[in-house]
């Protein structure tokens, strides 16, 4: 069976790192690195000329953080991110959460788990390492969760409050079903829920549609 892999962008400032995480990746049957960067601008430049499916970002690199991650939500909507960080600084995980990063994982995570992690970011499922989540959960404790959503995000919450599936919502708002997706994925870390149904019933809750 000839499966298409899985192209990804990989952007780390430390040389050393990004070596060995494309010696890895490279041993994959699933993996193509199409991408190889050490900053923020750089793998901006790159991806308007490459089209890939996963970004393994580096948040501390220069050029890094939330606002890279909303970089590459306007400039590859479809594409999803895995932010991998040695960083335990829960505001800006919960930035790059918001930010529309599909996933998190810290650098101590094994090669099993990057891998694994990887494979379930790229079949829409959000992965989140233990630690973050719990940093990011105690930081949520302790103010209301602000539900910062983007123009498009507010328009398919609100479809989704409608009871419409994705392919509807595509038709709706004249976009890729893929790109639905991914506004679904983030829609569920801002809110804060697990599924589309908690997603309509926080929406109308909280007066967001």
């Amino acid at each position: 069976m000839n499966q298409e892999r899985i192209r990804i962008a990989m952007a780390d400032d430390h040389p050393v790192v990004r070596r060995g995480l494309r010696a890895f990746l490279a041993s994959q049957p699933e993996f193509d690195v199409v991408v190889e960067c050490g900053d923020g601008d750089a793998l901006i430049e790159s991806l308007r000329q490459t089209e890939v499916d996963l970004v393994l970002l580096d948040l501390l690199m220069p050029g890094g953080g939330a606002g890279l991650v909303q970089r590459l939500g306007d400039l590859a909507p479809d594409a999803r991110i895995v932010a991998l960080t040695s960083s335990e600084d829960a505001r800006l995980l919960l930035d790059v959460l918001q930010a529309g990063a599909t996933s998190a994982l810290l650098k101590d995570s094994t090669p099993e788990q990057l891998r694994d992690a990887i494979l379930a970011t790229q079949r829409g499922e959000r992965i989140v390492h233990p630690r973050i989540a719990a940093l990011v959960a105690g930081l949520r404790a302790q103010a209301p969760l602000r539900a910062a959503l983007s123009a498009r995000e507010q328009d398919v919450l609100r479809l989704i409050a409608q009871g419409l599936g994705n392919a509807d919502i595509a038709a709706k708002l004249g976009i890729g079903i893929k790109t639905v997706k991914t506004h679904v994925s983030h829609l569920l870390l801002k809110l804060d829920v697990d599924d589309r149904t908690q997603a309509a019933v926080r929406a109308l809750k909280d007066g967001l549609v």
